[in-house]
């Protein structure tokens, strides 16, 4: 919605309707490609392969696989935890990653995130990976779950930006003023504040606030 102010006054215009286009995953960048959307405002992580199709602006959040564990356990590295029962959600990248990083871990596969507490909850695991962000969510959401741990530091990484039509110099740089101005001026705390419902964004998020915004 501040992009799209930012291009309602550079274009002095008196009004700018703004549509919501719904998209998915497996036709997200075909939308931007055949110019039916001006702007993907989803959770897209920018990777040099997509840049070969669309632009990227500045990035606006970071995330990634971190863990959270039950209160009877205590987190120092994630390395610690390679002798606990791990839990994941089958068949994400997520679980791509734990196998990977623990090939000798007994790993328990689920089919919900919400179970993924529960198990914590029930003592059948002792952590449980996913999104860092999906996990303040989940913690939030279960009165039961407060005494959980997440962890600060992160399995995986993964830089999320707006995805725009590729070579439209002119519009990317107002994009890039505009999310530059929103951290810089603080406004961008307002934003997060309203899209998490007040939860604190991870210390990853607050410094991708300090170091992106660029000087004029």
């Amino acid at each position: 919605r501040a992009v799209a102010g930012a291009v309602k006054d550079e274009l002095k215009l008196r009004a700018l309707v703004v549509q919501y286009v719904p998209v998915g995953a497996e036709n997200r960048f075909d939308m931007i490609e055949q110019g039916k959307i001006d702007l993907l405002c989803g959770a897209t992580t920018v990777t040099l392969s997509r840049r070969a199709r669309v632009d990227f602006s500045l990035p606006i959040f970071v995330d990634g696989a971190s863990v959270i564990i039950g209160a009877n356990n205590t987190i120092g590295e994630l390395d610690d935890l390679a002798g606990l029962r791990l839990a994941v959600r089958a068949g994400t990248t997520t679980e791509q990653a734990l196998r990977a990083s623990f090939p000798d871990a007994d790993i328990l596969t689920l089919s919900a995130h919400q179970d993924g507490i529960k198990a914590l909850l029930a003592d059948t695991a002792d952590a449980y990976f996913a999104d860092r962000t999906l996990l303040q969510f989940l913690r939030a959401e279960n009165p039961k779950a407060s005494e959980l741990q997440i962890a600060e530091e992160y399995l995986t990484v993964e830089p999320y930006a707006l995805a725009l039509p590729l070579a439209d110099t002119r519009f990317r740089l107002l994009i890039d003023r505009t999310i530059s101005t929103l951290y810089v001026t603080g406004q961008i705390d307002e934003i997060a504040a309203e899209a998490f419902g007040g939860a604190e964004v991870s210390k990853l998020v607050k410094t991708l606030y300090q170091i992106t915004p660029l000087p004029e």
